[in-house]
């Protein structure tokens, strides 16, 4: 438990911890929500160590898309 939030390292025996694996602990997670979880919740947010999240803003700003249809909701930053 980290900050009073549950949680399980799933990938961490398959990916090691380093920058240049993010985008494979992102998309092992991804797929892990969509086989596992997905029909639980309306929406995920992938967030870093440095995230900080206003949650009623981001509450409201979800409220104006379907939860039910497929988005891609923030920037896309290239593999290097």
């Amino acid at each position: 438990m980290a900050n009073g939030i549950n949680y399980v390292p799933l990938f961490k025996h398959i990916v090691p911890e380093s920058i240049h694996t993010t985008y494979n602990k992102t998309y092992l997670a991804y797929q892990y929500i969509y086989r596992n979880i997905s029909d639980k919740y309306d929406w995920y947010m992938k967030g870093e160590a440095d995230s900080y999240i206003f949650v009623e803003n981001l509450r409201y700003f979800l409220s104006q898309f379907d939860p039910n249809k497929p988005y891609y909701l923030g920037i896309r930053v290239r593999h290097v």
